[in-house]
């Protein structure tokens, strides 16, 4: 949807380093993500009659993942200026600032993305059409409130609904399993704070 917008209303070129830069973001978010699907949803699936047990095993996870995607893609973010040029050419080099802005973004995704597979393993596959279709509003809304002001507008946007995501993901595990906002935080931000 960012990129039909940003392709619509600003330059090819602006189009251009927006998705070089949202591709290259999203190589490694994109395989740690399958690579804890894969893992995950068996083990997880497994503790379906088990909830302390569940939420044990989802407490180990969230706190391996988000310390290698917080502390991976901080490291890309300052590492971006040599490293853009180097894996994509020098013409690339105003992707940059978007690229950091959306590494942030990618922070929180794995466990996100986490907190729905939680979900489909204990049975509420349910409730993901109607998160998905929330933050297909919110996706709009954000897109509606700041696509004037520019394409880090817009990159900024992504990170803002990467929180909200967040939020609406973990709401449903905090109500169902017992995962309390107050055990969230004492999981991230250890991490956060590295």
């Amino acid at each position: 949807m960012y990129s039909v917008i940003i392709g619509r209303v600003y330059s090819p070129t602006s189009l251009g380093y927006y998705d070089r830069a949202n591709n290259l973001r999203i190589l490694p978010v994109g395989t740690m993500s399958q690579v804890i699907n894969r893992v995950a949803f068996p083990l997880l699936s497994r503790c379906h009659n088990d909830k302390p047990l569940l939420l044990r095993r989802v407490r180990e996870i969230v706190r391996s993942v988000l310390l290698l995607s917080a502390g991976g893609l901080t490291f890309l973010a300052l590492v971006a200026d040599p490293l853009v040029p180097l894996l994509l050419s020098e013409k690339w080099r105003p992707a940059i600032p978007l690229f950091r802005i959306l590494c942030y973004a990618g922070v929180l995704y794995p466990i996100s993305g986490l907190f729905l597979m939680v979900l489909q393993a204990q049975g509420y596959s349910n409730l993901n059409f109607r998160l998905e279709s929330i933050k297909m509003i919110n996706a709009i809304a954000a897109i509606a409130l700041v696509y004037r002001h520019g394409v880090q507008a817009l990159a900024w946007s992504v990170v803002g609904l990467a929180l909200i995501n967040y939020f609406l993901n973990a709401w449903y595990n905090v109500r169902l399993f017992g995962y309390s906002w107050r055990m969230q935080a004492m999981d991230i931000m250890p991490a956060i704070g590295l």
